[in-house]
């Protein structure tokens, strides 16, 4: 059974390969792992590759969350930590 809520992908993915293997080696070794950069360089298109590529090594799936939908100006900002604290 697949578990997770990642969106099918419905456009080519331009090679990243070595960006791939990078967030997939500190996936490896950390629960969570942040990808940073101005909009529009494909973070989130790299995030959604990598979590599909590796969702099997993970139990319980692979879930997307928007945190930039918790923040007025586009951030999560101290809203949306007590949201996903569950405050």
């Amino acid at each position: 059974m697949r578990r997770g809520n990642l969106p099918a992908e419905v456009s080519s993915f331009v090679d990243r390969r070595h960006e791939l293997t990078d967030v997939r080696k500190l996936l490896s070794s950390s629960r969570l792992v942040t990808l940073t950069g101005v909009g529009g360089v494909g973070k989130t298109r790299l995030a959604l590759r990598v979590a599909e590529q590796t969702r099997r090594a993970f139990a319980d799936g692979v879930w997307l969350v928007e945190l930039a939908e918790l923040g007025g100006s586009g951030a999560a900002g101290a809203d949306g930590r007590g949201r996903l604290a569950g405050q």
